[in-house]
C-alpha cells in the first residue's frame, strides 16, 4: 500500500469513528466487500469515503444506514464500484507480485524464526536456513489457503447465514481445518529432501529484498 491509499486509509478510518456503532457494523462488512472489488486500493478507500460521508449525513437527519443506501448494500456498492476504472491487466500483474513477494517474505520469516527456536531448544548453532520439498510444497499450498479464504470472505460479506446452516457450517469447518493440517504434517514429514540450504544473513537480505521490492510496486500503482 503506498503513501498516498496509507494517509486516505488513515482518514477514513478516523472519520468511522465518529459514526454509531451500528452503522460502524454495517460499515465493516462493505469494507470487506470492498476489498474484494477489481479496483485499486485507492479507489477502494475513496468508495468508502463517499459511503461514510453519505451514512453521516443521514445520521445528522437521524436517518439509519438502509434509509440512506437501500437494502442491498451490495448492489449498492457495486453501483459506486462500476464508477470507477477497473484494474488492467498490467495492476493485476503487478498487485500478484507484490502480494508474492510480500507473502515470501512472510514465509521465509516464519522458517527463520522456526530454525532459530529449533537451535535454541536444541542448544546448538543456527548458521543456515535448510528448506526441504515439504517446507516449499506446505508454504505455496498455506498461501494459497490464505488467498482464497481472503477472497471467499469478501465475496460472502453480505451474504446472511441461516440459523439452519450454522451448525453446518461449524462442521465443515473443522473437517476442512483437520484435513488441512493432516496434510501439512504429512507432507512436512515424509517429504524432506533439502532442496535448498541457505545462509542465515541472506535469509535476512532476501526478505528485506522482497519487502523493498513489494514496496517498490505498491508505490508505483495508484
Amino acid at each position: 500500500m503506498n503513501s498516498k491509499t496509507k494517509k486516505l486509509l488513515h482518514e477514513n478510518n478516523e472519520f468511522e469513528k465518529n459514526l454509531n456503532d451500528m452503522n460502524k457494523k454495517s460499515l465493516t462488512d462493505i469494507v470487506v466487500y470492498l476489498r474484494g472489488c477489481n479496483i485499486s486500493e485507492y479507489h477502494q478507500e475513496e468508495v468508502r469515503k463517499d459511503i461514510m460521508q453519505m451514512v453521516a449525513d443521514g445520521e445528522a437527519r437521524n436517518e439509519n444506514m438502509k434509509s440512506v443506501i437501500g437494502d442491498d448494500f451490495k448492489q449498492f456498492c457495486d453501483e459506486i464500484v462500476n464508477a470507477f476504472p477497473p484494474r488492467s491487466k498490467k495492476e493485476k500483474i503487478l498487485v500478484a507480485f507484490s502480494e508474492a513477494f510480500s507473502l515470501s517474505s512472510l514465509m521465509l520469516g516464519i522458517w527463520l524464526a522456526g530454525g532459530i527456536l529449533e537451535a535454541v531448544l536444541k542448544k546448538t548453532t543456527f548458521s543456515a536456513l535448510f528448506l526441504t520439498l515439504g517446507d516449499v510444497i506446505n508454504g505455496l499450498l498455506i498461501v494459497t489457503i490464505a488467498i482464497g479464504i481472503v477472497n471467499f470472505v469478501c465475496k460472502t460479506s453480505f451474504k446472511p447465514v441461516k440459523k439452519s446452516n450454522r451448525i453446518k457450517s461449524f462442521l465443515v469447518t473443522w473437517v476442512v481445518l483437520f484435513l488441512i493440517f493432516a496434510s501439512i504434517f504429512l507432507i512436512s514429514h515424509f517429504l524432506t529432501f533439502n532442496l535448498v540450504s541457505i545462509p542465515t544473513i541472506g535469509v535476512v537480505l532476501l526478505i528485506v529484498g522482497l519487502l523493498a521490492v513489494s514496496r517498490f510496486i505498491d508505490n508505483v500503482m495508484i
